[in-house]
């Protein structure tokens, strides 16, 4: 830990078992986000909906977890890590049952984006353990966390079409809530907590809204080109207010103290690189599963 952080009064526990806990909380959130991809076919039959309506299942959540993962990482910070992982976690799991129950739409959509605001999750265990662990166990820790992520995506996946073809797909969600709960018990009981001593610091709403704001613009005009055209005034008005929102966004995280954002970390040539090589990374991903799920599930 360093000077500007304490832990709760709690008797320190092992780094194994704090581990232990991260790494699950952390892989719930990797099964929470792969588990529909195999689905969505079966998902769009279900509730009669076009193909990019039943991509914002997916995309919805992802944009929850893209402004959720910096400002849940803030909160933490600046009022305990433990706290948020907490909160990060009960969204995942009210988002899993509000899925689970309901047969409409628009409520699975609500429910996927509750869920997407427990991206902060991974962020803060990583915290956690640059501020708990050893030095000389901090990368090796790290790497675990990692490592159960990637599992965690493959197991919700495969799990997903397993249970799909046997079971109801609401099988599915009450899974991830029965899994965010149980980290939410192992997270309560294990990890110690850290607040932030000295300066109190400030949340950047501006930030975080005009970062949502131009995302979901993009976005939304994005998956209805294909249906309304894409020189059609609906969605050239959302790429006019995405690029409106982006260039506002920029403006204030350049001007703004203390960021959600910092993009003059941006120009760092290592952290530029890890960012671009993610990005790209994730649209092979997610992409590959939004063509290749209905491609094999298609009639032979």
């Amino acid at each position: 830990m360093n000077e500007h952080s304490t832990a709760a009064t709690s008797p320190r526990r092992s780094p194994t078992l704090i581990l232990t806990a991260l790494a699950f909380a952390a892989t719930s959130i990797a099964v929470m986000q792969t588990v529909v991809t195999p689905i969505l076919p079966r998902l769009q039959g279900r509730l009669d909906v076009s193909s990019s309506a039943i991509a914002w299942v997916l995309t919805g959540n992802l944009l929850a977890a893209a402004v959720a993962t910096p400002l849940i990482g803030r909160l933490g910070d600046l009022r305990g890590k433990k706290r948020y992982l907490l909160v990060s976690l009960a969204a995942v799991a009210a988002g899993s049952v509000l899925a689970a129950l309901t047969t409409s739409y628009p409520m699975l959509v609500a429910g996927r984006v509750l869920q997407g605001l427990g991206g902060g999750v991974v962020p803060l265990a990583l915290s956690v353990v640059r501020d708990e662990f050893p030095r000389h166990r901090t990368a090796g820790s790290i790497a675990v966390i990692g490592a159960t992520i990637s599992v965690g995506s493959t197991f919700g996946s495969v799990l997903a079409g397993l249970i799909a073809d046997r079971a109801d797909y609401h099988l599915l969600f009450w899974m991830s809530a029965a899994v965010a709960v149980i980290s939410i018990v192992l997270v309560w009981l294990i990890v110690p907590d850290t607040v932030k001593r000295g300066h109190p610091g400030r949340v950047d709403v501006l930030g975080a809204l005009t970062l949502s704001g131009w995302l979901a613009a993009l976005l939304a005009a994005v998956s209805q080109g294909s249906r309304a055209g894409w020189g059609s005034p609906l969605v050239a008005g959302g790429f006019a207010a995405s690029a409106a929102l982006f260039g506002l966004w920029v403006w204030w995280a350049l001007r703004c103290a203390e960021p959600l954002v910092d993009l003059r970390v941006m120009t760092r040539r290592p952290v530029l690189l890890a960012g671009l090589s993610g990005m790209l990374t994730g649209m092979a991903m997610y992409g590959s599963g939004l063509l290749f799920a209905p491609f094999l599930q298609a009639p032979s």
